[in-house]
């Protein structure tokens, strides 16, 4: 069974506190919508995690998903909880991103990889360097990944992953699946990526929120 999962119980400090997954994105839909509805198309089923106090948030979307209660931990820990092994895939989104200038389906591109982990990548922005996961590469295989360095100029970044191997290799005291990447690697995992169009943008700021709402302007 492939699933999706979106971990959103993080403590959301730097919007003080106001879950950035709710933010809408239309008059109709939010950022945690709009994953749900790309990963739909592609996953037997979507989980997400969430804080006790965000839970109401989320059931008043009435989506079709599993929620669980999961207070504020490691990501790669709320991903371990939401899986129990039996699963053939796992695609992880951040419920706190969009893509803007793209129609495409980031998640529909990485589940038609053939590897034990793929990665969704972007073009990196010089305005991105040091705030996001940078990846070094041959074709489509990721030689490397180099986390929030500043001074790191590889071309291109992840922004979301599919684990096409067990949960349960996890290290849930590393604070995202993305640091242990280079680990895979070195054990001889085919790790690739998928080029994706659009740009990447992270709303967990009040910088990325004005960015997310002046492309939703020009789209």
């Amino acid at each position: 069974m492939r699933v999706g999962l979106l971990p959103a119980s993080g403590s959301a400090t730097r919007l003080r506190g106001i879950p950035k997954f709710c933010l809408p994105i239309s008059n109709s839909q939010s950022l945690l919508e709009w994953h749900v509805i790309k990963m739909l198309s592609v996953c037997d089923e979507v989980r997400i995690s969430t804080r006790k106090s965000w839970i109401p948030i989320v059931e008043q979307f009435n989506l079709p998903v599993k929620i669980y209660e999961i207070e504020p931990s490691t990501m790669s820990d709320a991903l371990k909880k939401m899986t129990d092994g039996t699963e053939s895939s796992c695609l992880i989104g951040m419920p706190d991103t969009y893509i803007a200038y793209s129609s495409e389906n980031f998640y529909e591109k990485m589940s038609e990889l053939d590897c034990d982990i793929a990665m969704a990548s972007w073009e990196c922005h010089p305005d991105l360097f040091g705030r996001v996961g940078q990846i070094d590469y041959i074709d489509t295989k990721v030689t490397e990944v180099v986390d929030k360095n500043f001074e790191c100029k590889l071309d291109r970044m992840w922004g979301s992953l599919a684990f096409n191997i067990s949960m349960n290799m996890l290290d849930d005291k590393l604070s995202h699946p993305g640091l242990q990447i280079n680990e895979f690697i070195n054990k001889d995992f085919n790790v690739q990526h998928v080029p994706c169009s659009g740009k990447y943008i992270d709303a967990g700021t009040i910088g990325g929120i004005k960015e997310l709402y002046e492309s939703l302007t020009l789209e």
